[in-house]
């Protein structure tokens, strides 16, 4: 569904239990972030973004390679991921951690400058 309303996005997640994201090597993908703010179990295509730095190669969520491997994912998701780990990670991206993160980054950043 593209360029979908947020209030229509809250009420689709709310309602699911697994999100399917079918677009591969993509660089970071929003959407599945959505999903795992939402307690959905996001299942991604083992490339790109999603899989390497969202759900960090299958710890907050399930990968595929092929799409023939997508309805037994889709079966044992919920016995495979604990959906309450997956929605406590969204906080990996909060503001908070951001500013920290970014200001760790700057202070090493600033700190090799001067030691050059």
């Amino acid at each position: 569904m593209p360029d979908i309303d947020e209030k229509t996005k809250e009420e689709l997640y709310r309602h699911a239990s697994i999100y399917l994201h079918l677009k591969p090597n993509e660089h970071f993908g929003i959407a599945v972030l959505d999903a795992i703010a939402t307690a959905t179990i996001p299942i991604v295509p083992r490339t790109g973004g999603p899989w390497t730095d969202i759900v960090e190669e299958g710890k907050y969520g399930l990968g595929y390679t092929n799409t023939e491997e997508i309805p037994q994912l889709i079966n044992k998701a919920e016995e495979i991921i604990d959906r309450e780990k997956t929605f406590k990670s969204r906080e990996r991206y909060s503001p908070e951690n951001f500013r920290r993160k970014l200001m760790k980054a700057l202070s090493m950043a600033m700190h090799s400058r001067i030691a050059e």
